[in-house]
């Protein structure tokens, strides 16, 4: 599989066969949102150069200064920050809705 499909509920069957990883390497903006901060830490670690992690402590000047140096978006959240990315990329004129992926890894 080269890319997640879109519009579905995907049930992989096993953990760790790499869903999260393929949606952060496919093409096209992609918004992550996942439970917990160490699995964004673990990820920021493989990724860190495409990858903007958002959790306690990141603020909307870093996620619109990622959104504005980086062509294609890939932003990991906890699910408690989705809202905060979602209305920082909107109030700044990016069309969330229709040009990003929502991938909810549980």
């Amino acid at each position: 599989m080269e890319r997640l499909p879109s519009n579905c509920v995907l049930d992989k069957g096993r953990t760790g066969c790499g869903a999260t990883t393929l949606a952060i390497r496919q093409q096209g903006n992609a918004i992550i949102a996942v439970p917990y901060v160490n699995l964004i830490r673990s990820k920021e670690s493989q990724h860190g150069d495409i990858l903007l992690g958002v959790y306690e402590g990141t603020g909307r000047k870093e996620i619109l200064e990622y959104a504005q140096n980086h062509g294609t978006h890939k932003i990991m959240v906890t699910y408690d920050s989705l809202p905060k990315v979602m209305d920082t990329l909107e109030s700044n004129g990016y069309d969330v809705l229709n040009d990003y992926q929502l991938v909810i890894d549980e």
